[in-house]
């Protein structure tokens, strides 16, 4: 058989019947089966569809994400965390959704095992709310014959192919300001903020990324065969990988396609293509027996290349080359930036990273890596699940009758801080104003006890397709204020502690109090519900007059209806306070309000509130207020990088608002779902 000379040979761009090659050879999708072989350095393109019930998939084909989690693997064998490509097609009984999603072998690796996976489609804005899902396993042998020529050609002038193709997609998300890398192991940035057209450019860049790193992987498992004559051709290939289009010459005489028309006049130099040298490689941890399975993932390919530590981005519908705009190709003429170190050993895995340039303020300077804080909505007094930075003003007015009438209204000044993704602190001041309506008293403004608390926040797995936010909270009030006493004989505290009985610590002057708790919250569609638990030991301080100790339980469950989104939500709760001392005692508080948020950050909330317990006989109703104020540092300091709603819960990524087709429309709708994970706001 004589194969005759291609335009790729000399560095043209690939013809349809050379894509045609290359593409089988790089991506060759296959149906999703039980068990699959794959050769070492090869990377398996698995397509599965999943059926969604009608009125599940309600938007547009941009609106949703595709999701691999729960991978489980035997070591050598890398599943990919983020879905190559979704497509969504209506069906009469619903929408059936496509995945093709990536599974490859290391070079160098043998065995195999069982492998474990689960495919979700996510919305991309919020919370990653699952609207599909679906477990799948394989049983994945490594293995198989050794490359050929044009199969080693194939990867070489494929992995040059994609290589320009990313390289341009970068530098044109670059110019609308969305920074991607070029490297396997990073995760892409959040696009809560990005329109559908960027939004798809993403999409693209990460399909095209895929496949020139499943190039590079074939040609670095050829180089270390034991085939003199594949490892030396291979080994050629990859020398001439950063080499210029109009300089390929000494590579194996290989076309990749037969019949080929006489070599055209070379064409001028194009863009520098930047060689992406590949990483050590990170397998899943664990031995891959057939009843075990192995250890779980973590989501980074397993080469690299180390020309951009930058963060992610994002790109549209895949295009050939000579369909770009000369805007588009003319962006590849910028310089690429210098190669940076590869990851160290010691950082963090990178499903949970995303990277961004000067992103920490009291960092000093360079690339830096920042955990997006996700946000979920929250009722009218329970304490706020979420962590974040801001701050926050609660006023709660009540007339009260304590023997005497008196205006006791509180406020409480709350500050909250976010140490991790997970882990923050609180720090709430109170404050009370007793007015005795009593000849000669005088009215009194005074501090309550302050109290601190440290939070722990974690996703538990999805019910009905919205994964709930638990926070473990511990506390300590700290008595340091004397009772504030109103002339002629009222003591202030009498006042405020009784109608305000549902914040029990904050007017306990003398004694000290340390709690445990949790709270909880959860949305299904336009509805919130919330709850909440605490225990709390109240310890007298030396000298105090009431020198007795007892445990107080504070509970409370909140109900919402979100028919706007986040702009405005109803809500009915109810909190409760039982004194387990003495005699004991229980009050009970009702709440009806709402809550709004503007401008992403800024979240007033009104509600009047009803005591049902002993409470009631002395106030019969309370009006309160809040404003509060909460963000994800890197929002304030970098307002065009994100919204920090995403980050993922389910390593999500995603972002905004797009308004594509719907999937009924005509056709196939098509997705492209850069995964990391997000993964993930």
């Amino acid at each position: 058989m004589t194969l005759a000379w291609a335009p790729a040979a000399l560095g043209g761009p690939l013809n349809p019947e050379e894509l045609t090659v290359v593409e089988r050879r790089v991506a060759n999708v296959q149906p999703s089966a039980a068990k699959h072989s794959v050769a070492s350095g090869d990377t398996l393109f698995l397509e599965r569809t999943v059926e969604a019930k009608p009125g599940v998939i309600r938007g547009g084909v941009t609106d949703y994400e595709g999701l691999v989690t729960g991978v489980v693997a035997p070591d050598g064998v890398v599943v990919h965390t983020r879905v190559d490509e979704v497509r969504l097609e209506p069906t009469s009984g619903g929408t059936a959704i496509h995945f093709t999603y990536l599974i490859h072998a290391d070079p160098g690796a043998r065995g195999g095992g069982r492998v474990k996976l689960t495919l979700s489609l996510v919305e991309r804005r919020g919370l990653a709310n699952v609207v599909a899902k679906q477990e799948v396993t394989h049983w994945i042998t490594v293995g198989g014959p050794e490359p050929s020529p044009r199969d080693l050609a194939a990867s070489f002038y494929g992995y040059r192919h994609f290589a320009k193709r990313a390289q341009v997609g970068r530098a044109v998300l670059a110019k609308a300001g969305v920074q991607v890398s070029l490297r396997e192991d990073v995760r892409m940035p959040p696009l809560n903020r990005a329109n559908d057209k960027v939004t798809a450019r993403v999409f693209t860049f990460i399909q095209d990324r895929d496949r020139l790193w499943s190039a590079h992987r074939q040609l670095v498992a050829a180089s270390k065969s034991g085939d003199a004559k594949v490892a030396n051709a291979a080994r050629a290939y990859l020398n001439a990988l950063d080499a210029p289009d109009d300089g390929l010459s000494g590579l194996p005489d290989v076309a990749l396609v037969e019949g080929a028309a006489p070599p055209p006049a070379p064409p001028p130099p194009s863009s520098t293509i930047v060689r992406l040298e590949p990483t050590a490689s990170e397998p899943a941890g664990g031995g891959g027996s057939p009843s075990g399975g192995g250890a779980p993932l973590t989501p980074v390919g397993s080469y690299d290349s180390t020309g951009d530590s930058e963060a992610e981005p994002t790109l549209p519908s895949r295009r050939r080359t000579d369909e770009l705009t000369p805007e588009e190709l003319a962006a590849t003429a910028e310089p690429p930036k210098p190669p940076t170190a590869a990851p160290k050993a010691d950082q963090p895995p990178a499903d949970e990273l995303v990277e961004e340039v000067s992103d920490d303020p009291f960092s000093d300077g360079g690339a830096r890596r920042y955990l997006r804080i996700p946000s979920y909505s929250r009722g009218l007094v329970l304490d706020d699940p979420n962590i974040a930075f801001g701050g926050a003003f609660r006023m709660a007015w009540a007339n009260a009758k304590v023997l005497v009438p008196a205006v006791a209204s509180a406020f409480f000044l709350d500050a909250q801080f976010a140490l991790t993704r997970y882990l923050g602190a609180e720090l709430t001041i109170p404050t009370q104003y007793v007015n005795v309506d009593v000849e000669g008293a005088r009215s009194v403004f005074a501090m309550g006890k302050p109290l601190v608390a440290l939070k722990w926040r974690l996703f538990l797995p999805d019910v009905l397709g919205r994964r709930p936010a638990l926070t473990l909270r511990t506390r300590v009030g700290i008595p340091f204020s004397p009772l504030h006493t109103v002339p002629p004989s009222w003591v202030a505290e009498n006042f405020t502690r009784e109608v305000h009985f549902a914040d029990t610590y904050a007017f306990f002057m003398e004694k000290t109090n340390v709690g445990l708790g949790a709270s909880a919250a959860w949305q299904y569609q336009l509805f919130y519900f919330g709850a909440q638990f605490y225990t709390d030991y109240f310890i007298p301080v030396a000298g105090s007059v009431d020198p007795t100790s007892f445990f107080t339980l504070n509970y409370g469950v909140s109900f919402g209806a979100l028919p706007f989104g986040d702009l405005v939500g109803f809500y009915a709760e109810a909190r409760a306070t039982s004194l387990l001392a003495g005699p004991g005692r229980t009050e009970f508080f009702t709440y009806f309000g709402a809550r709004a948020r503007f401008f992403e950050h800024l979240e007033p909330a009104l509600w009047i509130a009803f005591p049902l317990g002993s409470v009631r006989n002395a106030n019969t109703f309370q009006i309160g207020a809040e404003i509060r104020f909460s963000y994800d540092l890197y929002d304030v300091l970098n307002p065009s990088g994100g919204d920090r709603r995403d980050a993922p819960l389910l390593n999500s990524w995603g972002p905004g608002p797009a308004e594509p087709s719907h999937p009924s429309s005509p056709g196939f709708a098509r997705l492209r779902a850069p995964l990391a994970n997000e993964a993930d706001r």
